[in-house]
C-alpha cells in the first residue's frame, strides 16, 4: 500500500492508496484506492517549551462518496502534485480503513 497525499487541479486535497495507471511506458494516471478528501478544520499555535508549535484539526471524508467504486481512476493532467502525507494523517487514514498492515 503506498498511501500518498494528492493536490488536484480543483483544490482538493485527497489521500488515497495511489497506483500508477500505465501504458506503454507511459504513465498516463493514477489509480485512488479508497480516496479521501483532507479538510482542515482548525489551526492554532501553542508556545511550549521557548519554540512555536502549530497544531490543526483534521478531517478524513470520502471523495466521490455516491460512488460505489473503491478504485477511481483519476488522469495525470488533473494531478498537480504527489507528496509523502505526515504520519499522523497517515495513521488516521489506516484507521479509517482499518487497515491491519501498512506496506509502504
Amino acid at each position: 500500500m503506498t498511501v500518498k497525499l494528492v493536490i488536484l487541479k480543483s483544490g482538493e486535497d485527497v489521500l488515497a492508496d495511489v497506483q500508477e495507471m500505465v501504458v506503454e511506458d507511459k504513465v498516463i494516471g493514477y489509480f485512488f484506492n479508497n480516496p479521501c478528501v483532507v479538510k482542515l478544520k482548525k489551526v492554532h499555535q501553542n508556545d511550549e517549551a521557548e519554540h512555536l508549535k502549530t497544531l490543526a484539526d483534521v478531517s478524513l471524508y470520502p471523495w466521490m462518496p455516491l460512488s460505489e467504486d473503491k478504485k477511481i481512476p483519476v488522469t495525470v493532467d488533473w494531478v498537480v502534485t504527489i507528496v509523502e502525507p505526515v504520519s499522523t494523517l497517515k495513521d488516521m487514514y489506516y484507521k479509517t480503513f482499518a487497515v491491519e498492515t501498512k506496506n509502504d
